[in-house]
């Protein structure tokens, strides 16, 4: 009789755990997959989207399986997770170095450019074609 109490315990807590599994598995996987995957690509700016669509097929081709072919017995789901979080990574890497490249080149460029002067504009009144002329030539020598 104690022997069919712990059998049944035993059964109830692999139950249990099956359920939990199941439930981490089905639902809470696919959510931190989804999560995690809207995460990364919202940080992709707009003007950079057409330029790594290799990169976004990557990632696609990464989850496809998980959409049509996987189910929560399946015996990779690990492999699956690992690869859909390693394309991930990978693009989040790309559009890190994008935006480093946006912003510490090509905008510290175009700052830089906007503090140069090309030429003295009047403050109080119209300056004639020859005083412009004049004035300019002596801001660039």
């Amino acid at each position: 009789m104690e022997r069919d109490c712990n059998f049944s315990s035993l059964i109830s807590s692999y139950i249990k755990l099956s359920f939990r599994l199941t439930l981490f598995n089905e639902f809470i996987i696919p959510q931190l997959l989804l999560a995690e995957s809207i995460r990364v690509l919202g940080r992709i700016p707009a003007v950079f989207k057409p330029l790594m669509s290799p990169h976004l097929a990557k990632v696609d081709a990464a989850i496809e399986p998980g959409l049509t072919m996987l189910n929560w017995t399946s015996l990779s789901l690990d492999a699956y997770i690992d690869s859909v979080y390693e394309a991930l990574k990978e693009l989040e890497l790309l559009i890190d170095r994008a935006n480093d490249l946006v912003k510490f080149r090509i905008e510290a460029v175009l700052k830089e450019m906007s503090k140069t002067t090309l030429c003295e504009l009047p403050s109080d009144s119209p300056w004639t074609i020859e005083k412009f002329l004049k004035n300019t030539e002596v801001c660039f020598l």
